[in-house]
């Protein structure tokens, strides 16, 4: 199989931890810009959605604090636009024929 793109995404990621920070830089200096630059943190809304077996979108904002539910859109909504850049970008290079 031939891809036009891929890329590795870190979930559940937790900037304060420094184990987790040292493995993203690991992830990096292996694989190089092939890391999603923004990684999905783990937030509260993160861990109740996979609890309740739902995403952070269809969470109820007023089961957390507001802080809460804006730090867990602001991270999904960061990963998804790169996702949609990089879909788009590969959609392009296909079409060209590259």
């Amino acid at each position: 199989k031939a891809f036009a793109d891929v890329r590795f995404l870190m979930t559940r990621f937790e900037p304060s931890n420094d184990l987790h920070r040292a493995m993203f830089d690991a992830f990096r200096k292996v694989f190089g810009d092939r890391v999603a630059a923004n990684p999905v943190e783990m937030t509260r809304a993160v861990e109740q959605s996979g609890r309740f077996l739902s995403s952070v979108y269809e969470m109820d904002y007023r089961e957390m604090t507001r802080e809460t539910w804006r730090r867990a859109r602001s991270t999904f909504d960061n990963a998804y636009q790169e996702f949609r850049d990089v879909v788009i970008s590969a959609w392009d290079k296909v079409e060209a024929g590259e």
